[in-house]
């Protein structure tokens, strides 16, 4: 008798064990799938300078988006968003994507790394789906992956609604600068994504070299949506505030930079050549 019920007993564990390997594979399954169909879906559905709602790109349903910043562990992803800690992973690389969709409070997918064809940027929270995304670099010969960056501005009108933008003022614009003095070496980079909906999005850089040894960096980014700030000013496109001037002058956009504190190292007027 008690050996029937050792055995009962051995029989059901294995069953059980059974179950949650077949759940597990079943989970696993459907997170590889959603996977595969979101890279798709940004790649087909990225091909321009513009905003894009996380919604819109998702052929998959969702009701919650989580992503984790790097070297947080487990114990307070889990407390954070409930997900279970056999779902999750810890990352411990600046830049590494760590984001988690749910359905009705289960994982339905997740990317985790750097995927070559695309990187999403939406900060270290939890998000809905009304979270707009900024497209703000395409493939190039060079770089096959599409950024994309969390918008939070205000609502931006298009081209089409009659915006005072126009198609050869929509791309990825940039300027380089490099100064020599002595043992000394000043690298400043400036770029710019300017979206089909009207938003700009900066980007500076700077870096101080000195010996051929990294001393100093710094780097600062901004953006401006095109009903807040692209206005027309006698016949030219601006944007303008207390630190940066922006006018389209033929084919080139120069922008006058006034930065305050130690950001001023950046200062000066730039020629942005579109690329």
């Amino acid at each position: 008798m008690t050996k029937n019920i050792i055995l009962g007993v051995l029989v059901m564990g294995i069953l059980a064990c059974g179950l949650l390997v077949v759940d597990s594979y079943v989970i696993d399954k459907e997170e590889n799938t959603n996977e595969r169909a979101l890279k798709e879906s940004i790649i087909n559905k990225c091909t321009e300078y513009k905003t894009i709602g996380l919604n819109e790109l998702t052929p998959f349903e969702w009701d919650e988006v989580y992503s984790f910043p790097p070297y947080m562990d487990k114990d307070s992803m889990s407390e954070l968003s409930g997900i279970p800690k056999s779902h999750l992973s810890e990352t411990y690389s600046e830049g590494t994507m760590n984001i988690i969709f749910l359905k009705d409070k289960k994982v339905v997918c997740k990317i985790i790394g750097y995927p070559k064809e695309f990187y999403l940027s939406i900060g270290d929270s939890k998000y809905e789906d009304n979270e707009r995304l900024l497209i703000s670099k395409l493939p190039t010969k060079d770089d096959e992956t599409i950024v994309l960056n969390r918008y939070n501005g205000e609502k931006v009108k298009t081209i089409e609604d009659g915006n005072y933008l126009n198609e050869k003022m929509v791309g990825y614009w940039e300027k380089n600068v490099e100064e020599e003095n002595n043992n000394e070496i000043k690298q400043k980079h400036i770029n710019m994504v300017l979206t089909k909906d009207g938003v700009v999005k900066f980007n500076f850089f700077y870096s101080l070299y000195k010996d051929n040894t990294n001393i100093e960096n710094l780097d600062r980014a901004g953006s401006r949506s095109s009903t807040q700030s692209f206005n027309s000013h006698s016949g030219k496109y601006m944007v303008e505030d207390d630190e940066i001037i922006l006018k389209l002058q033929g084919d080139r956009f120069i922008m006058k930079i006034d930065f305050k504190g130690e950001s001023s190292i950046l200062n000066g007027e730039y020629e942005l050549v579109k690329k």
